[in-house]
């Protein structure tokens, strides 16, 4: 997990295996703790109220989460997937020509 800034996890003061319900009950804590209007506006309060609510947007929504846990080293991404993708595309690819022109030469003969 980076350590070098605050993350969504840190900022609401959770765990990283945190349910939903957990993750919204820290949101509503922390939002009332920094919400613009209980602290005269102040662009700190509102910066951090704009964090909170980026942090349980993503973490509540399971895609945001996992895509937000590979960036932060929290879950490991598995390797061969993304690999394993493009290498069929690039063989897709290869295919699709390959016919385009053994179709083009048999069409010319």
């Amino acid at each position: 997990m980076s350590t070098d800034n605050l993350n969504y996890y840190k900022l609401l003061e959770i765990e990283p295996n945190s349910s939903t319900e957990e993750i919204v009950k820290a949101y509503k804590n922390k939002a009332k703790e920094y919400h613009p209007d209980k602290n005269n506006n102040s662009p700190t309060a509102t910066k951090l109220f704009q964090f909170i609510n980026d942090a349980k947007d993503t973490l509540t929504n399971k895609v945001k989460r996992l895509e937000y846990d590979y960036k932060e080293g929290i879950k490991i991404r598995p390797e061969n997937s993304n690999k394993n993708k493009k290498k069929n595309r690039r063989n897709l690819i290869v295919v699709g020509v390959l016919t385009f022109l053994a179709g083009f030469l048999i069409r010319n003969k």
